[in-house]
């Protein structure tokens, strides 16, 4: 079984459903695919007015450059936001499709106002294609746990970050017949800037 889209989030996961609400995740459930990792001292970057996800994905974009465009990063934003911008996906059951059919069918958009969270993101770089899509993932829960997504717009009052660079990863395979039986291949730039910024 597969779950709605999940974050993960201080040692707790959290399920994001249909309507933008976030509940605990049960130990028993799964999710089809997952990026976690520990975030330790790292440096930290202090943020004023930020006027969409844009103009935070150049930002941070500066600071990669500088620390270097070939390493993967994890970033965890704690801040006020004026808006964010979300989606999430409905629970899905075998025979499991393409992502972006899913999202054809069964996307879920909400836009949350005027509260604090946390922006959860990770910088994958481009010669990593197939492992991750390239560049910045960004995902939202808020300080009270109710509300979340995969985020594709937002505005920020102000916000303090930590940013860890990470050395090495590790990667899991399935093992089941799925796995071995799907179609692998490659989907298009614009299918996964659709996925990944939400377009229309």
């Amino acid at each position: 079984m597969a779950t709605r889209g999940s974050i993960l989030l201080r040692h707790q996961c959290y399920r994001i459903l249909g309507d933008g609400s976030a509940v605990l995740a049960a130990p028993s459930e799964r999710v089809t695919f997952a990026s976690v990792s520990f975030l330790e001292e790292g440096e930290h970057i202090g943020f004023g007015h930020v006027g969409s996800l844009d103009e935070l994905r150049a930002a941070l974009d500066e600071r990669v450059e500088i620390l270097g465009p070939n390493n993967l990063y994890v970033l965890q934003i704690d801040g006020e936001f004026r808006r964010v911008a979300a989606r999430t996906e409905l629970k899905q059951e075998p025979p499991f499709e393409k992502f972006a059919d899913v999202l054809a069918r069964d996307e879920r958009r909400f836009v949350f106002e005027n509260l604090s969270g946390s922006l959860v993101c990770f910088y994958f770089p481009a010669y990593l294609e197939g492992v991750n899509t390239g560049g910045w993932h960004f995902h939202f829960l808020d300080d009270a746990r109710t509300c979340g997504g995969h985020v594709f717009d937002m505005e920020m009052v102000k916000g303090r970050a930590l940013l860890n660079k990470t050395d090495r990863f590790i990667m899991d395979l399935p093992h089941n017949p799925e796995f071995q039986e799907a179609a692998l291949e490659n989907a298009s730039k614009e299918e996964i800037k659709g996925i990944e910024q939400g377009g229309e």
